[in-house]
């Protein structure tokens, strides 16, 4: 993670090292130092990623899907940690997600786009609504609020979804 840091052919010295291993602790990752990657589970290397993003000592963050592929107790983790580090370390950190249930539980501030363009942004509560899953997803959803934080949470309703063949679903023609 040091190489923006590092000049045509230089190694890390000794404040490099120090930088990554405070990056490693902060991300709880110094057990995994003496590790192959092929090793790790997909929560670790996620973890990795991060300690070689801080270890370039960034003002921002850019994440796309931090959390995929990973089952629930290894998304929990990976999205404390990145909550931690915001606030912790004054950064600024931009998180795609698909999740929209991860999504409010973490970010203050969500971005709904739909075809390319901004379709509702604002906080948690503001854009997740039974409304804008609909229009956004195709998809019939119960928004509720969350008994123990007030945010709100999305539960969809099976078989709500509005199949491509049905012209009237999608509105329009199906190309």
């Amino acid at each position: 993670g040091r190489n923006p840091h590092l000049g045509l052919l230089q190694y890390e010295g000794a404040r490099d090292l120090a930088i990554t291993w405070q990056a490693m602790e902060k991300t709880v990752t110094c057990s995994f130092a003496e590790r192959r990657v092929g090793e790790l589970s997909g929560g670790e290397i996620q973890r990795i990623v991060i300690a070689r993003v801080l270890a370039q000592e960034p003002k921002s963050i850019l994440l796309d899907e931090p959390t995929a592929n990973l089952d629930i107790g290894h998304q929990v983790a990976i999205l404390d940690l990145i909550k931690h580090l915001c606030l912790g370390n004054n950064l600024a950190i931009l998180v795609a997600l698909h999740d929209l249930n991860l999504a409010s539980q973490y970010c203050d501030r969500l971005i709904l786009i739909n075809d390319g363009q901004v379709h509702a942004q604002g906080t948690p509560g503001e854009v997740i609504n039974s409304q804008n899953i609909k229009e956004v997803y195709g998809a019939e959803g119960c928004v509720y609020t969350h008994p123990v934080n007030g945010l709100p949470a999305v539960l969809l309703k099976s078989g709500g979804y509005k199949h491509a063949e049905d012209k009237d679903a999608i509105g329009g023609d199906v190309v």
